[in-house]
């Protein structure tokens, strides 16, 4: 129990921290949807995704493993329709330039770039995963 309470937390967490940097990635409603949203996530991780990947296992095994990833972002994908007030849309990354602290060394600029929808929805299950893993490797007992 404690630790499917640990997941909806994380859950809920890492959507919050998607929204701070993806400006493509919005909730309206304020924590109702946020909590709303997590839950149907945690649902989404921890049930339907495992059932689909062990359905779906053949095809994953001949595909390398690149199928249960395009089963991940196709459940992020139905996050907006089981909770209407989540939506993706085109984002503009505005670009980034790393401070020239040594001489030396040059400068490293990332351009700014338009991610459009379905470039940001790969962004954004990417995140879900990479974040959601760091915050349970964090809390991991």
């Amino acid at each position: 129990m404690k630790h499917l309470l640990r997941n909806l937390i994380v859950s809920i967490i890492t959507i919050y921290l998607m929204t701070l940097y993806n400006g493509g990635f919005t909730y309206q409603d304020g924590f109702k949807t946020l909590f709303i949203a997590g839950f149907v996530m945690f649902f989404l991780d921890t049930i339907v995704e495992p059932v689909l990947n062990l359905i779906l296992l053949p095809i994953n095994f001949l595909t390398r493993g690149l199928f249960g990833w395009l089963v991940g972002l196709g459940l992020f994908y139905a996050l907006t329709f089981f909770v209407p007030a989540i939506s993706i849309s085109e984002w503009t990354f505005q670009g980034y330039t790393l401070p020239n602290i040594i001489p030396q060394i040059p400068v490293l600029s990332i351009p700014a770039f338009t991610f459009q929808f379905w470039q940001n929805l790969v962004l954004l299950a990417f995140s879900y995963n990479f974040i959601s893993s760091i915050i349970k490797w964090i809390f991991t007992e």
